[in-house]
């Protein structure tokens, strides 16, 4: 992850910003703080946020948040917003239906 993340700033230091984001697909916001992250010069203090990149939430329900992430898109593409209520309850479902096929 780190590497592909690394790709990505390479792309905005050659270009910019704007140009890598929308090659990618990603955020700008996003994007901008990756840059910022690995500009940093390594020292103690900064080491550690180095290093921290690419490292976060690990899926818990890698198979049911996927099925989320494909719902979400389809939505999506389908003009719909999508709320965050509306995403608690599809997890839910989805959720509810894997426990439900996990206990035949």
């Amino acid at each position: 992850m780190v590497e592909e993340k690394n790709k990505v700033v390479k792309l905005a230091r050659r270009t910019s910003n704007s140009h890598a984001a929308w090659h990618y697909s990603l955020d700008l916001t996003m994007l901008g703080h990756w840059v910022k992250k690995f500009s940093q010069t390594p020292s103690s203090s900064s080491q550690k946020n180095i290093q921290s990149i690419g490292s976060g939430h690990h899926a818990l329900f890698p198979e049911e948040e996927s099925q989320l992430f494909e719902w979400i898109i389809d939505v999506c593409q389908n003009g719909f917003a999508v709320t965050y209520s509306n995403i608690k309850f599809k997890m839910a479902e989805i959720l509810d239906n894997s426990t439900k096929k996990n206990q035949r």
